[in-house]
Parts: structure tokens; sequence; C-alpha cells
């Protein structure tokens, strides 16, 4: 199945909230084009209504804009003004004898086209009512996990759901007024109109219908009917994992009708010693495990797949199995850190901001100089705390604004096991699935794995140079050249100083942290995601025998491991590759590329060069490329999110 690859976080940018956004543009268009129609044919139908009419509209489309504002207030007095006006012109009309010409078709139609105008005016009340009723979900949750107030959020989207059922039967019914206005009661260059009108209702009923299983979904991730189980895995980007980060520690949440029930923290290495199979490694992580566990289940980039396998490994080191899986990282707590400020933690005397808290965690996870027994003891004190500021806080704005962000980025992923749920974040853009692309699209996705056993990958920087080389008759030729960068430096040892003096570093001796803080050399397992059936022609910067070659997730991938790479020094690999299609400009056939972010990975460029051999010629290309001459286009990017360029081409 091929998804909507370009709809991405970093290809299409959402400023409103995706419900009103769909609602907006689909009653706006549908608000327009009624317009058109009715003023087309208003002094023959409406006679002295016409000025009834155009007012009505005027109302109409003020009621849009003042929805895509989010005034809903504006939005629905403008909603009930139209309707009002509707109603008086509908009877005035009706009033009024029918003449010979105004018989047939011609007055059914102009019937219709009022019954469908007022029709458009209860939807919006009924749409304006339901946003007015779920925008007073976060305050209630925000009451029930605060307050302590009766669990009534789950009521609220109950009472949403019968408002949306209530919103579908309006859209059945202008639907049926719609099509009974006949088409040659209307002239003829508004043919097309009418069928736009029809799309129109479809996109509603559509988006209509999706919104209702969003709902139930929603209902579901709150714990209604039944409680929902979350595992949230907390993620170390700092020491890189396919899906962001090794899995240091979790949490076992409890949500219970929009209540938090239960938070319970957990060690990974606790869960792995109750693990009683015995499974080997997957490639690269062979060299520093010798039983495949939960820690390092997060292996595929597919996060779905990797979910899987995480919760397979929790159940049978005897967790409890679970409904969603979450994943965050550190990068997530320094931005809610952000937002509700420092946070003391009065048992430690430290105050935690989101400038101090990676250096704060990294420090005591390591030297487990907070408890032996349990390191990760810190984070399990800070969680609740930031969730009563997070819960008091009023900023909606700024955090709906963080999470968009962080989700983008990949710092947040979710799957559920419900397909309705999984829907959901899709939707929202966390879902983490690796891409699928059509046929003659080139892809890449380059994936690595810590296998150093320290943080250093907080201070790698990496450049991927990929260039495409197009010839007439021949299949492209993908040169992809990548630099990763140790940028340690001797001032990178002040913090850890500075911490080591006030808290010691438990049987650590100082070089020894300071190596596992990221001052080690870096070694990393690395995975090139590229189309399926490509063939790889030549490797430089690792023996080709070493690199091993196979297929999954629908993509032929390139793996082998990295030469050590020491605090401030670089290395560099490139790999030549051949692509399984050929491009014809003669038929429109452009080069498109599509580059998936690994989750949670900073410090990444890339450079997108495309270079027309003989008889090919480069028109434009997309976005705006920094360099752009007949026979090659340079484009640039720090990578924040998924990426994509299209470049047209023509034969000389």
């Amino acid at each position: 199945m091929v998804k909507d690859q370009y709809n991405t976080p970093c290809m299409k940018k959402i400023s409103k909230p995706l419900f009103i956004q769909f609602i907006a543009v689909a009653l706006g268009a549908f608000f327009m084009l009624l317009a058109v129609l009715l003023y087309a044919r208003a002094q023959e139908w409406l006679r002295d209504g016409k000025e009834a009419a155009s007012i009505a509209f005027d109302d109409l489309n003020g009621a849009v804009n003042y929805f895509k504002k989010q005034d809903f207030e504006k939005a629905d007095f403008l909603f009930r003004s139209a309707g009002q006006i509707f109603a008086e012109a509908e009877k005035k009309w009706l009033l009024k004898p029918i003449e010979t010409h105004w018989q047939g078709a011609y007055a059914q139609s102009a019937y219709q086209l009022l019954e469908t105008g007022k029709a458009l005016t209860r939807i919006g009340q009924q749409m304006t009512e339901l946003i007015q009723s779920v925008q007073k979900i976060p305050q209630q949750f925000i009451r029930q996990n605060t307050a302590g107030s009766k669990p009534e959020i789950t009521i609220l989207l109950k009472e949403a759901a019968k408002k949306l059922k209530s919103i579908q039967k309006s859209v059945e019914m202008m639907e049926i007024s719609f099509k009974k206005i006949a088409p040659q009661a209307l002239p003829e260059e508004w043919q097309e109109k009418r069928n736009q009108g029809e799309q129109a209702i479809e996109f509603l009923k559509i988006m209509l219908a999706s919104a209702g299983k969003i709902d139930t979904s929603i209902l579901k991730l709150l714990g209604s009917p039944l409680p929902h189980r979350y595992l949230v895995l907390f993620q170390n980007r700092y020491e890189v994992r396919a899906t962001g980060g090794f899995i240091g520690s979790y949490a076992i949440v409890d949500v219970n009708d929009g209540t938090i029930k239960k938070i319970d923290f957990k060690d990974v290495y606790s869960s792995d010693g109750q693990l009683r199979e015995v499974l080997p490694p997957p490639p690269g992580l062979s060299s520093i495990a010798r039983r495949y566990t939960m820690r390092d289940a997060n292996y595929s980039p597919d996060f779905p797949t990797s979910a899987k396998k995480i919760m397979w490994f929790l159940e049978h080191s005897r967790g409890p199995s679970v409904d969603t899986v979450i994943t965050i990282d550190q990068t997530v707590i320094e931005e809610l850190l952000r937002i509700t400020g420092p946070i003391p933690l009065g048992k430690w005397g430290l105050s935690i901001s989101a400038d101090s808290f990676n250096a704060l965690f990294s420090y005591f996870i390591e030297s487990k100089v907070i408890s032996a027994g349990n390191p990760k003891e810190i984070l399990g004190n800070l969680i609740p705390v930031l969730k009563i500021r997070l819960l008091a806080n009023k900023n909606y704005s700024a955090f709906l604004r963080s999470l968009k962000n962080l989700i983008e980025s990949g710092h947040i992923q979710a799957y559920s096991n419900d397909s309705g749920a999984e829907e959901l974040w899709k939707l929202a853009r966390a879902d983490g699935q690796l891409l699928s692309v059509p046929e003659k699209t080139d892809f890449l996705a380059v994936i690595d794995t810590s296998i150093s056993g320290n943080k250093s990958d907080r201070f790698i920087k990496t450049t991927l140079q990929h260039t495409t080389i197009i010839e007439t008759k021949a299949p492209p030729v993908d040169h992809l050249v990548i630099d990763r960068q140790h940028t340690w430096q001797e001032s990178d040892v002040d913090p850890i100083d500075t911490l080591w003096k006030k808290f010691g570093a438990g049987k650590l001796d100082r070089e020894t942290l300071i190596d596992i803080l990221g001052r080690g050399a870096n070694k990393d397992f690395m995975r090139i995601y590229v189309p399926k059936g490509s063939e790889l022609s030549d490797v430089q910067g690792v023996d080709l025998k070493t690199v091993r070659v196979y297929e999954e997730l629908g993509y032929t991938v390139f793996s082998f491991q990295w030469p050590a790479i020491p605090a401030g020094k670089k290395a560099q690999v490139s790999l030549d590759y051949e692509l399984p299609f050929a491009l014809d400009p003669t038929v429109g056939e452009n080069s498109t590329f599509v580059f998936q972010k690994q989750a949670g990975v900073e410090g990444q460029t890339l450079e997108k060069i495309v270079t027309a051999g003989e008889g090919v010629v480069i028109k434009k290309a997309y976005p705006k490329p920094s360099v752009q001459e007949e026979n090659e286009v340079i484009q640039q990017v720090s990578v924040k999110g998924n990426w994509f360029s299209v470049t047209a081409l023509s034969r000389e």
C-alpha cells in the first residue's frame, strides 16, 4: 500500500487544529460555491429576495472566516443570522404568485437551493456548538487529574459524538436537497461548479465519518469503556538507537475514564533480569550483547515493528500486557521544563531546569550516586512533579506548539494495538512508521545504532551528501557520502567536574566517568535503507566484504560497522549504488527523492545534488535550490524532520 508519503510533518505544516482546519476548508469551499450558484439565478429566482440572499451569504462567509479564526461565538451568531434571512427569503418567495416560466425544474431548483442554504446554516451552528463543547475537554482533564473532580471527560466526549451524528444527518439532508437542483436550471458555465458542489459534500461526509472514528479512539485512549494501560519508554538519544535512543527505564501508566490512576516506574535492567527466553541479538548488537532483551528491542526503525517487539519482551519478563506504547527522550523533558520552569527536588538539594536536566540526568544515571539499586530514581521523582506543574499551567498554546514540534522531529512516537487508536497516531504524525513511497521514487533513511557503551552520540555531527546522476537510457546512479565528526572538546569536562566535586561518582573514577559521558570513542552500526532492488557497486571507508546487503520493510538495506571515531576526530564512508528503475523525461518522469529522518537524532545536515548526464536537461527543482545550473542542482537542508525534493527533467 502506498502512503501519502509527502504528507509528513516537515512537508505539510498545520497551523490550526486538524479537525477545525478540515471543517473550515470543506464548509468554506461549499459556501462560496453555493453563493455563486445562487447569485447566478438570484434575479430570476428570488426577485425581491435577491438582497436578502446576498446578505445571508455575506453572513455565511463571515461565519466561516470566524470559524477559521476559532472565534466560535461570532461564527455562531452569523450562522444563526444567515439562517433567519434564508427563512425570510423562502417565505417571501413562496407567497409570490408563480409565473409560467417558473414551473417545473426551475421552481423546484430554486426551492432546493434555499433548502441547501438553510441546511448549511444548521450545519454551521452544529459545528460551532460541537467545537465549543470539545474545547471544555482539556480543562476537565486537568480538573480530574489535579482537583480530583468527577470523571466527566468521557461524558463530554460521548455528548460530542451525539452532536457529530446529528451533523452527519444534516449533511445527508443537504445532499438530498442539492441533488434535486436540476442541471438544466443552471447556466451552462456553472455545470462544473455543480459537480464541485457534490465533491464538497462528499468531502464533508468523509471528514465527519473520520471524526466519528477519532472520537471513539480518543475514548479508548482515555480509558472508556475499559481502562487503558500505557507503556511509556524513556529513551536516551545520547546513545542513539533506531527509534531514537537506548531504553533505560520505563513507566506503566493506568488511565480510567480520563483519570491517571497509577504511574509505576521501572528500570529496564530489572525487567530484563526476569526474561527466561534466550534469544540471539540482531546484527550489530551482537558485539555488545549476548542476549536479545527489552532494552535493545527498539531495533527496527519502523516504530510499530519495534513497539510490538517491546510489548512481547515486557510480557515475557513477567511484566503486564499493555494497550499503547509511547516513547519519549530527554528532549521532551527539556521542552516541558521550559514551560513549567525549574522544579526543585529537595531530597537531593537540586533544582532541575531545561538547561541543567541533561547534565544532571546523565551524570546521576551513569555514576549511580543516587541509589545503587535504582539509578533512575531521579526520573521517578521528577515526573510526578512535572505532571502536576503541567496540568496547572494554563499556557496551552505553548504546550501544543512544543508537542507538535516534538512529534515532527521524532522525539515522541506512539503505537496502539487497537487499529482505531493507531489510525489516530497516524493522523497526529506520531506513528513513526517507515515511509512507503511510489514507484520510481528515490528513498534514503540512515539509521544509526550506538555500540560504544557511552553517550558520545551527543557530540556526533553528521553530514550527508546524496548525489543522483541521471542518464538518458540507464538507471540513475546514487553516490552517498557520509561524514561523522566527534566534536568533544576539553571544555565539555567542566560541567562534569562541577558535579563530581559536589556529589562524587560512586565506584567510578573521574576519567572513566568522563569517557562514559561523551569523551569516549564513538562506535556505530549503520543501516542504510534505499529503493528495493538497488545494486551496491562500491564502498569506501569500510571493507566492502563487511557490508551486508538484504531486504527489509520493502527496501534494500546496506549495513556495516563504522570504524571507531575518537574525540576530536572524524571519519567518512561513501557508497555507490544503481537504482532499480530508469527515468524517461519525455513522458514527464521527474527525479523525486524522499529522506526519512531517524527519530530523535539531531545535528544532521543533508546536501542533495541532482546531476543530469548527456541528453538530459534540468528545468527546475523544488524546494528552491541553493545552486541551479543547466545540468546540476544543489539543495541544502538542516535536517529537522522528513524531507523531499522534486527535480523536473526534459530531454535536450
